[in-house]
């Protein structure tokens, strides 16, 4: 038997004057209407004068158990166990309850002295059920979320409201959260991002979509740019110790290498952490990290944008990047995983391939994350 699904907790209440407490139960077979009603899928506590108003919640509508069979006055298709179930304290005016979604639903609600409520449609223009609560009393109130037909499955918002100007005729979604639109340029304008540094040699940093301004600040930005070491081929290894505690992910600055990968972790910005410049003939010039925990590293130059998160294969959480040619500045990021732990380490710059930085195990999701939708 098919039974309602949670698809989504959309909003928890916990201050003062109004509180929410959702709990899902497991709710057993039964024949008659007083143990239907025994346990519902989910449980909240709602005081009168809640200030999230309108209260909404996602969830699953339908069933195959017949409605009539709680009262010969209601329609659809039920489960067994109530789809939600409202604790209610104190005194209001009134409550409304509605269900909104795409398609054809039906409302059973049981009160307190155990009567029922039902609806079908809302008015002959709308599918959706809507009761409305006059001077609600205190106590439990049984909700059941139906198909017209049998066995549908049908998502939607459950909604809970004191407001007499919301009600499933205007009730609006998106108009719940209202927040302004991300940028398209999400890198600061006074600090130094790719384009910048590559701006420093070649001056070729025109991205798609950017205009002449934006380009020729970019440019200035990378000429200003003061090497940390400079490697004149023949003094190498270069060290230094670096702390990766950013809390931006470097997606957001640098989206993919040149190969298409993905660039991971969380920087401190759009600034490269580490910018070195190199004049020698080597082939190869290798990049590595060795941390105290998985980390990542970006390094960008003139010609190239390269990412790794780990190496070895993705067997080894410290980094490595190798520069085939190198020549001219390279502006380097060291990013962390775990948002509450700073990772401390030490990079390492190399004229030979045959070093490797010392292996520690990658970073794994857990339990929690690898459940997460």
């Amino acid at each position: 038997m098919r039974k309602a699904t949670i698809l989504l907790l959309a909003l928890l209440l916990a201050v003062l004057g109004g509180g929410v407490v959702l709990a899902q139960t497991d709710a057993g077979a039964s024949e008659d209407a007083e143990t239907l009603t025994s346990a519902a899928f989910l449980t909240m506590n709602l005081r009168a004068g809640f200030p999230l108003d309108p209260f909404v919640v996602s969830l699953n509508g339908g069933g195959e158990i017949d409605a009539s069979t709680l009262d010969p006055e209601c329609v659809g298709f039920i489960t067994e166990a109530p789809t939600f179930a409202v604790n209610w304290e104190g005194e209001a005016e009134f409550f409304d309850i509605f269900y909104y979604s795409d398609f054809d639903p039906t409302l059973v609600l049981q009160l307190p002295d155990g009567s029922y409520l039902c609806n079908d449609d809302a008015s002959d223009n709308v599918l959706d059920p809507e009761l409305l609560i006059e001077s609600p009393a205190e106590g439990q109130y049984n909700l059941w979320v139906g198909s017209y037909d049998e066995g549908q499955l049908i998502p939607g918002f459950l909604v809970i409201t004191a407001n007499r100007s919301v009600n499933v005729n205007n009730f609006d979604p998106g108009a719940l959260v209202k927040r302004g639109a991300i940028g398209g340029d999400i890198q600061p304008a006074n600090v130094l991002g790719a384009e910048a540094v590559q701006a420093a040699l070649g001056g070729q940093a025109a991205g798609e979509g950017r205009d002449e301004a934006a380009i020729a600040a970019s440019r200035t930005a990378g000429r200003n740019i003061v090497p940390d070491v400079e490697i004149a081929g023949g003094n190498t290894p270069i060290t230094a110790t670096l702390v990766a505690d950013g809390e931006t992910p470097v997606f957001t600055i640098l989206p993919k290498d040149d190969n298409g990968v993905v660039c991971g972790g969380l920087v401190s910005g759009a600034a490269p952490e580490f910018v070195f410049s190199y004049s020698g003939d080597v082939e190869d010039l290798r990049i590595f990290f060795e941390g105290s925990a998985d980390a990542s590293l970006v390094v960008v130059g003139e010609e190239i944008v390269l990412c790794s998160d780990d190496s070895e294969g993705g067997e080894n959480g410290n980094p490595l990047i190798d520069i085939y040619n190198p020549s001219g500045l390279y502006g380097v990021w060291v990013g962390r995983f775990d948002p509450n732990e700073p990772v401390t380490g030490t990079l390492t710059i190399v004229e030979t391939t045959d070093v490797a930085p010392t292996h520690i195990a990658p970073l794994q999701p857990s339990t929690e994350d690898a459940q997460a939708p």
